[in-house]
């Protein structure tokens, strides 16, 4: 009965999200809870996206977001946290984990899962304006019983977190073009 919407500046210092409480007007503030601010400290945050898998008994909320794993903006990741439960208050998140990490370039990220238990990336090898081409590649983590997630190339070989785009799948050579990762 409750939506949370996430939402930021480009290279936040923090994620942002509100709750609408379900029972009032959609379009009307008093029916959304006050702006929640998580994560200072942890790099910068870009493009939130948030998933709730019906395979996870927990019924953890699973954030993901593309960070700056250092002050310079030259090392960046797919991270994500996880919440056992929205309330729009005293929500407890789990730590980052850093899930796919690129020194030196950009990569764009695209999720999108099944709604039961899998999550499939696809991610640029870098911004188009900071190479020649750009390489697709995809990796998708599944949701084991115990409620972790294990990530895997397009083959089904296993991934050891964090892991370079080296070491997932590439599904487009780029054929000497620059794109977005929407392309």
């Amino acid at each position: 009965g409750r939506q949370a919407w996430f939402y930021g500046i480009h290279n936040d210092t923090v994620f942002r999200y509100r709750v609408w409480d379900g029972t009032g007007p959609f379009d009307q503030a008093s029916s959304w809870t006050a702006e929640q601010l998580r994560g200072t400290g942890q790099g910068a945050y870009s493009y939130p996206k948030p998933f709730l898998f019906s395979g996870d008994s927990s019924g953890k909320l699973w954030t993901f977001w593309r960070r700056w794993t250092d002050g310079s903006g030259t090392t960046r990741s797919l991270a994500y946290r996880t919440c056992a439960g929205i309330t729009g208050s005293s929500d407890t998140w789990s730590a980052y984990t850093d899930v796919l990490i690129e020194s030196g370039a950009r990569p764009y990220i695209m999720a999108r899962h099944d709604g039961v238990n899998t999550l499939h990336v696809i991610a640029s090898s870098a911004h188009p304006n900071e190479a020649s081409f750009i390489t697709l590649h995809h990796f998708k983590g599944v949701l084991d019983g115990a409620g972790a997630m294990i990530w895997y190339d397009s083959a089904g070989a296993s991934l050891t977190t964090p892991f370079g785009i080296s070491a997932i799948s590439r599904i487009d050579d780029g054929g000497n073009l620059k794109r977005w990762i929407s392309d």
